[in-house]
Parts: C-alpha cells; sequence; structure tokens
C-alpha cells in the first residue's frame, strides 16, 4: 500500500492526492483495510510508477542470511546490498498511524528504527 505525503483533512480529491509524492509503501494486514477503521475513499487506477514493487530486504532468523523481496520472489543477497531498504514486514493500522504522524511531525519512527538493519 502506498501512502502519500498528502497531510490533510479538509481536500479528499483522489486526483490531487495521487500528484503527491509517495512518503513511503508497505505491505499492510488485510484488517488495516477491512476493519473499516479507514475511511475509503473510492479507488483510480494505478499508476505505472505504483505498478512497480518496492523491494524489501529479509534476514533469516535462523541462518541469518539476507535476501532481497519483491513481489513475492525472493533472492539471496549480501547483507550490504540491504543497506537503505526497508525490513519485509505486514504493518498493523496502529503501527502505520504512528508512522504517519510521525512522518509530518519530522521525527524518527520507532518502528521503522526497531526494523532497520544493523
Amino acid at each position: 500500500m502506498a501512502f502519500y505525503d498528502f497531510g490533510t483533512k479538509i481536500n479528499l480529491d483522489l486526483g490531487e492526492i495521487v500528484k503527491k509524492n509517495i512518503a513511503f509503501r508497505i505491505p499492510v494486514t488485510n484488517h488495516s483495510i477491512k476493519s473499516g477503521e479507514w475511511k475509503i475513499l473510492g479507488n483510480l487506477p494505478l499508476s505505472e510508477e505504483i505498478k512497480i514493487a518496492p523491494i524489501f530486504f529479509r534476514e533469516d532468523a535462523i541462518s541469518g542470511e539476507y535476501s532481497l523481496y519483491r513481489d513475492d520472489v525472493e533472492t539471496p543477497c549480501l547483507k550490504e546490498e540491504c543497506i537503505g531498504l526497508e525490513r519485509a514486514a505486514v504493518w498493523d493500522p496502529e503501527h502505520i498511524e504512528d508512522r504517519l504522524r510521525d512522518h509530518y511531525a519530522g521525527v524518527p519512527n520507532r518502528w521503522v528504527i526497531e526494523q532497520q538493519l544493523k
């Protein structure tokens, strides 16, 4: 799911929202969408940019090996290749809301920090 850099409660025009930069793109739980906690504004056809899935990294908890993850395909890689990428994780609504609040407040998000490559 893409979260656009458009922090307002006033103008909720989809056409204007999708003209903005994307703040971040992350996998989200189905519950995030289906629970009714978030208002669905409508839908638009996907832009070519948004159709390209982002690359995430995965770190195997047992072996410690790293891989790049895109569109359900994992490719083994070196740890150094993961620098600057987000860890593959499925986000819950409350963590996404925290991340959005922190984004607009201009402060680091604790959930992002916890998942960064160390």
